[in-house]
């Protein structure tokens, strides 16, 4: 409604003044604010979609998985972020790395990718790298479904989201060995993986390399009816094997059939 409004102007020959006129009209049909979010950290929030409404009302979802991330992470670290949806985890953590540490995000979504590099550019962040990408235990390509706008944090590789469009993109697979490999890490102190289902083929394509990650905090929907039983996540049993401890985000002793406060599980060395 508002621009039908305003085209009669913006269709106005040019005249003195009429481009800084232009630009404010802009701004108020789409306007670019920054909101502190928690911490130091600003981000620009799109009300459309529901997680970010929440945050704009100050509900941050998963808040004990958000105190683990700040708890683990220190001036230094490396941490990456598999599905990082718009880069609020991201931006967190770079905050508790300082300007020495380094954040790799790895998200498919389009419209999440344009996101996370606004939010990153409010907050003048500049040691965060961006795959857009989606990650497995292999390289190749995924053609992924778009998803509702009311809610773009729902993609994955394993199924299919019910609030997923009929429009498909095609993404590019990478393996965390390969981005492990092309940013020369020796050491990992955080890996978060949330891919709705995926993440044993994400821990897979770690390689040997799981060996130089400290704590991997990861989501595990097995409980969830969203996932057919013969898709559920053995990420557990699989970083068992490695040589990982299960707790939950507060630190409690877990397994099999217990709950799972936020749905995210942290093994750690």
């Amino acid at each position: 409604m508002i621009i039908k409004l305003l085209r009669p102007f913006l269709k106005l020959g040019h005249f003195k003044g009429k481009t800084r006129i232009e630009a404010f009209l802009v701004k108020m049909m789409r306007p670019r604010e920054k909101l502190l979010v928690r911490g130091g950290v600003v981000m620009e929030l799109d009300p459309e979609e529901w997680i970010q409404l929440q945050y704009i009302k100050g509900n941050l979802l998963e808040p004990k998985t958000l105190d683990r991330i700040e708890a683990i992470l220190n001036q230094g670290d490396v941490y990456i972020d598999v599905g990082s949806h718009v880069g609020l985890e991201c931006c967190l953590a770079r905050e508790r790395i300082g300007r020495q540490g380094l954040v790799i995000a790895i998200e498919p979504q389009p419209y999440n990718v344009a996101r996370i590099l606004d939010n990153f550019r409010w907050n003048n962040f500049t040691n965060i790298k961006l795959y857009p990408a989606a990650a497995g235990d292999q390289r190749g390509v995924a053609w992924l479904g778009e998803q509702d706008p009311s809610d773009r944090a729902l993609l994955s590789l394993q199924h299919k989201s019910k609030k997923s469009l009929a429009l498909e993109f095609m993404v590019p697979i990478v393996t965390l060995k390969d981005v492990i490999i092309e940013n020369n890490l020796k050491k990992i102190k955080l890996l978060k993986i949330d891919v709705e289902g995926f993440e044993l083929s994400v821990l897979r394509g770690l390689g040997t390399f799981i060996d130089i990650v400290d704590n991997i905090i990861f989501e595990d929907l097995s409980q969830e009816e969203i996932l057919d039983s013969k898709l559920k996540s053995t990420a557990v049993n699989y970083l068992k094997k490695h040589g990982f401890e299960i707790v939950t985000v507060e630190g409690i002793a877990w397994d099999e059939g217990m709950d799972i406060p936020e749905n995210n599980l942290w093994a750690r060395k």
